[in-house]
């Protein structure tokens, strides 16, 4: 381990709430449309468990994670002349990565709302009982200054669950702010918390 490049004991204990308990409540979204012949397109991105109510489990993520065409085009052959192919399913999973390959673990997601591109929220629930962050709090507002720390935590490239450490680079009349963070595909849908742990925004990105 190279001392001058790990994170000061300091800094962890700046956070005042439990990152843990918050990476239990990030899941990776799978999410799988079937259209028709039998063409299937997937894509992945990250989620958060907020609440919960008689025994439903709600999660939010970022729309374009759980968007997708009603038709797609092909190029037509002597098997199947269409040109258009309409969408037949889609189904949301949790998953533990790209690369899981266990099915049987997976868990099966209903999709209740989900906005525009502009708006970009999606909302999605489950039966199955699922960790919900004692952190979480939807802030009425915040006093964002330049240099604030922030962290996001998601699923980058859907490999796994890591926390990314980044700060407050621009705020503009507290409407609008910029992060220098780093994001990749498949953080869509993660969330980036400020502070005292009170949620602030989702990544917006497009979905791998």
């Amino acid at each position: 381990i190279n001392p001058e490049a790990s994170e000061p004991l300091s800094q962890r204990d700046h956070w005042q709430y439990d990152i843990e308990d918050i990476g239990k409540s990030t899941v990776c979204i799978k999410s799988v449309v079937t259209y028709e012949s039998g063409k299937s397109s997937v894509r992945f991105g990250s989620g958060f468990v907020y609440g919960q109510d008689n025994g439903n489990y709600y999660l939010t993520t970022n729309a374009h994670v759980v968007d997708s065409p009603d038709e797609i085009k092909q190029v037509p052959n002597i098997i199947d002349p269409r040109t258009n192919l309409k969408k037949v399913k889609e189904e949301f999973y949790i998953v533990d990565n790209s690369y899981d390959k266990k099915p049987e673990d997976d868990i099966k997601l209903e999709l209740l709302v989900k906005t525009d591109r502009e708006n970009d929220t999606a909302v999605l629930t489950t039966k199955v009982p699922l960790h919900v962050s004692r952190r979480y709090k939807l802030a009425p507002e915040f006093n964002l200054m330049r240099g604030d720390d922030v962290i996001l935590v998601g699923y980058p490239l859907a490999s796994d669950n890591y926390t990314t450490f980044g700060k407050v680079s621009l705020v503009d009349d507290d409407s609008y702010f910029a992060l220098d963070l780093t994001v990749n595909s498949g953080n869509s849908g993660g969330v980036v918390f400020y502070k005292d742990g009170n949620y602030l925004t989702r990544i917006i990105l497009t979905a791998l």
